[in-house]
């Protein structure tokens, strides 16, 4: 079976202290921040770091706290997805880089949409 791994956020923004997800408009549905491990990434904070990065302007990172490992087997991929998950705290928020995702209040989230499609 082939392993896939991946890092996800949500982050804490000390300006407003509220935790933000984004929705994402291509894959329709609420999600945290982050992908898949590039081929010479070894841990889950650079990954976050990067894909972060790449989503979203943010101030300072203050603080990362891991909050654990979750995985997912893909039967018809033969596939086991392993997902580190972390709290990034940022001293600000600017907005997301990608116009397919929406800067959004973890708050505002019904918990049964995040990370499901909404249609």
């Amino acid at each position: 079976m082939k392993q896939q791994r991946g890092a996800q956020c949500v982050i804490f923004n000390h300006e407003d202290s509220t935790l933000y997800c984004v929705f994402n408009s291509k894959h329709n549905k609420y999600a945290p921040i982050g992908g898949k491990y590039e081929d010479d990434e070894t841990d889950g904070i650079t990954a976050l770091l990067r894909e972060t990065n790449e989503e979203l302007e943010i101030g300072d990172v203050i603080r990362i706290r891991e909050l654990g490992v979750h995985t997912l087997t893909d039967t018809l991929s033969d596939t086991i997805h392993f997902v580190e998950t972390f709290i990034l705290y940022v001293s600000s928020i600017k907005s997301p880089k990608e116009e397919f995702l929406k800067l959004v209040k973890l708050n505002d989230v019904p918990l049964h949409l995040l990370n499901k499609n909404t249609a």
